[in-house]
């Protein structure tokens, strides 16, 4: 099956989600949102498959001391992983049980961003360079569901991250060049994040370790703070900057499935 333009993806998010707090009737709610889902599957099926290359000896030598002597914390490390994406091409190794290969480093960077802008004066990436680098490989090499999911997340690391004074600059650069392409992010997050939620809540407790082999069985939080609480970061930061139809998207979302937790009371008080 053909995948569906973006435009149609788009505007099925916003009617599935719209649906879940409306009087529509059950069955053609449920339709919209297998509608949904069918049109992320078929854009995946367009996306190749990963086919990195294994590798060791000194070159891999050399990228692990590297990993190691960078501060586990701090703009080095976002400098470092774009130095390692610049020398790795198609190679993939393995370090500490986590995978480098050119989409697990790029995925690795959204940690550490607001690091590397809050301790840059002059930064040669910019918030918009960054998102824009980062949605253009999502959209065109992240092949998975549960892996689309993940990079999300990510989004919303970075898009909800601390950045002190620099907050309003950053907040502002995304609103006005990016607008689109973040509510876009938005959409896919609360669809996939509902998905997740309702049939592999395991992903979202293991989202810090997609590209290893460690496995998370307990948390202190649920699956739904996770989500809500990454929610609401966004909401912070960008709430001057949201029309009313993203706000309406976004309590659509959590009102009221989610009305119970504290993190939808924070966004409902933080929205209307």
């Amino acid at each position: 099956m053909a995948m569906a333009p973006r435009a149609v993806l788009n505007t099925l998010l916003v009617v599935v989600l719209a649906a879940c707090c409306t009087l529509q009737a059950a069955e053609s709610t449920e339709t919209a949102y297998e509608e949904v889902l069918q049109a992320i599957d078929n854009w995946i099926e367009t996306i190749p498959a990963d086919h990195y290359k294994a590798v060791e000896g000194n070159q891999v030598f050399q990228w692990k001391v590297g990993l190691e002597k960078t501060p586990v914390w701090g703009p080095e490390k976002f400098l470092y992983y774009t130095q390692l994406l610049e020398e790795i091409g198609g190679k993939e190794f393995v370090y500490e049980h986590y995978k480098f290969n050119e989409k697990s480093i790029r995925y690795y960077q959204f940690r550490h961003y607001a690091e590397y802008y809050l301790s840059t004066p002059q930064p040669t990436i910019s918030p918009v360079d960054f998102f824009t680098q980062q949605y253009k490989f999502y959209k065109g090499h992240i092949n998975s569901r549960n892996e689309q999911w993940v990079w999300l997340d990510g989004f919303f690391l970075f898009l909800g991250g601390y950045y002190g004074d620099s907050q309003e600059d950053f907040v502002h650069s995304l609103a006005s060049n990016c607008y689109t392409e973040v509510i876009s992010v938005v959409e896919q997050y609360l669809l996939l994040s509902d998905y997740m939620l309702n049939y592999n809540p395991d992903v979202i407790m293991n989202y810090n370790n997609y590209y290893s082999s460690y496995t998370v069985f307990a948390s202190t939080a649920s699956e739904t703070d996770h989500v809500l609480g990454y929610l609401f970061s966004f909401v912070q930061r960008f709430n001057l900057k949201l029309d009313q139809t993203a706000k309406e998207l976004i309590l659509n979302f959590i009102i009221p499935k989610y009305q119970d937790n504290d993190f939808a009371i924070k966004l409902y008080a933080a929205l209307k």
